[in-house]
């Protein structure tokens, strides 16, 4: 939050639970701070894990951070056009690699805040992660850190 250099506006982090039985901790945040927009930061299955099928994941560790389109075949975040465009000139702009996700299973946080209220432009930065659910997950510190930049370097775009 020290990174981020945004006047006029309220940006609140919000570190949520249980996003796995029923994204409660997501729904319960969202309706309470009744958002402008929303972005969310994930982990996504990267396509470079053993036994994960190209057509199952793409996405690769080391290179970049992963700006989700949409996920659960459409049941989860359909990510706003607006947030999208922001987040890829973003990336663009400042040389930050990225990777762009369709993921086809399962959810984020994303899912739940832009269906809360009358709807909140949402979108989904993750980082691809090898063995999610896991009792070791592995990610490459670069995602992290680009997915870090690259939603701090967006934020004046809201």
């Amino acid at each position: 939050m020290r990174q981020v250099k945004v006047k006029d506006a309220t940006i609140y982090a919000v570190a949520t639970a249980q996003e796995e039985v029923g994204l409660k901790g997501a729904r319960v945040s969202a309706f309470k701070i009744d958002p402008d927009y929303a972005i969310a930061i994930d982990t996504t299955i990267a396509g470079d894990t053993p036994y994960i099928k190209e057509n199952e994941s793409s996405l690769k560790l080391g290179e970049g951070p992963a700006i989700t389109i949409t996920e659960a075949s459409g049941r989860g975040v359909v990510t706003h056009p607006k947030i999208r465009e922001i987040l890829v000139k973003t990336a663009v702009e400042k040389k930050i690699p990225y990777q762009v996700d369709v993921l086809e299973g399962g959810m984020t946080d994303g899912a739940i805040i832009y269906i809360t209220r009358a709807g909140v432009p949402t979108g989904v930065v993750s980082i691809p992660t090898r063995y999610i659910h896991g009792p070791s997950s592995v990610f490459c510190l670069d995602d992290l850190n680009n997915s870090i930049k690259l939603v701090v370097c967006a934020l004046p775009g809201f």
